[in-house]
């Protein structure tokens, strides 16, 4: 476990950019990667596999992309539905799957509604953001790892699928991390910001719950699917992907109350620690009571005070508050009350 306290995860608006277009396109020989400046650029080929990436898609490019690939308006409002919750629409020739995705960033959590369209011989992905967890898709294309080369567009959608999931549990690794690195700050007594951490913390796995809950639904619908862009060894994948999707929904529950047990133990460490200091100045005014008692008597202007003529009336006194002084240490001391 890392000793170094570290930045605390927070959700930060994604930054906006000017529209791009990255091909992929592929078959089991071959791979082409291409940035294209128009979609006149696209050039689709029989029997290969066509991976358009979209970034930051205005609603001109969107009008085009519906256009070439026959799209349903549905599909070319993706900017409409990418503000509602994540879900699968289903129609004749493709379908659109939005579900949020979250990456991290310098410990910063970034999330994003993304959509992908998948149809016969491509799959299209929408993104706000240039930063996305495609990287290992796209070296599994380039270096011809696993079947992606030699499967059709519903494979690589699956992969898409699955590297989305897969960032999921990169980021609750992190908040588990982030957890523990501040339960035992807290123990230790090293962190003087503790609540504004938590706050964030929080903040973080709230947004890794509001997220993950509709991937698994967006999962549950696809297996329900029958459509024909399906092949029933993707349906397979899907499912193992239905089943981690689950899994990171139980994650997101655990760290909710993980978060919980620190906000516990913070409120108990709070109260031992004032519980001690009361403690402390309870002892040290008990000590003081019968003293100040004392002196309040002897502070009187009575003109009748036979002790004040005493030749020994100040040292007699001096050694009655040693007694009580010490009489009190010592019972003190004997109920082990510090």
């Amino acid at each position: 476990m890392k000793s170094a306290k570290k930045k605390m995860m927070r959700a930060e608006p994604i930054p906006a950019f000017p529209p791009e277009l990255h091909l992929t396109r592929y078959c089991e020989s071959q791979v082409e990667e291409l940035k294209i400046k128009t979609l006149d650029e696209l050039i689709l080929k029989d029997g290969w596999v066509h991976w358009v990436n979209i970034i930051a898609p205005d609603k001109a490019l969107l009008l085009e992309l519906a256009k070439r690939f026959e799209l349903h308006p549905l599909a070319r409002d993706y900017s409409d539905v990418a503000g509602k919750r994540p879900a699968l629409y289903e129609f004749d020739t493709h379908m659109l799957v939005t579900a949020r995705t979250i990456t991290l960033e310098n410990s910063v959590l970034r999330s994003e509604i993304m959509g992908l369209v998948i149809g016969r011989g491509y799959v299209l992905s929408l993104q706000e953001d240039r930063d996305d967890a495609f990287d290992s898709v796209r070296n599994r294309i380039r270096e011809k790892i696993g079947w992606i080369r030699m499967r059709g567009s519903d494979h690589l959608f699956y992969r898409l699928l699955d590297a989305i999931t897969e960032e999921y549990f990169l980021v609750a690794e992190h908040l588990d991390e982030d957890a523990e690195i501040l339960m035992d700050a807290l123990e230790a007594g090293e962190n003087p910001d503790a609540p504004a951490e938590i706050r964030r913390l929080r903040h973080s796995a709230v947004e890794f719950r509001r997220a993950v809950m509709p991937l698994r639904d967006v999962l549950g619908a696809l297996l329900k699917s029958d459509s024909k862009l399906l092949t029933n060894p993707v349906r397979v994948f899907l499912r193992d992907v239905h089943q981690q999707s689950i899994q990171l929904v139980d994650l997101a529950q655990a760290h909710m109350d993980q978060i919980k047990e620190i906000q516990d133990r913070h409120h108990i460490l709070i109260n031992e620690r004032m519980n001690a200091i009361m403690k402390v100045l309870t002892v040290v005014t008990a000590f003081f009571i019968p003293l100040t008692f004392l002196v309040g008597i002897y502070g009187m202007n009575f003109d009748h005070m036979p002790e004040l003529r005493w030749d020994i009336g100040y040292p007699l006194f001096w050694l009655v508050t040693l007694l009580i002084s010490g009489g009190m240490f010592w019972m003190f001391k004997r109920k082990r009350w510090f």
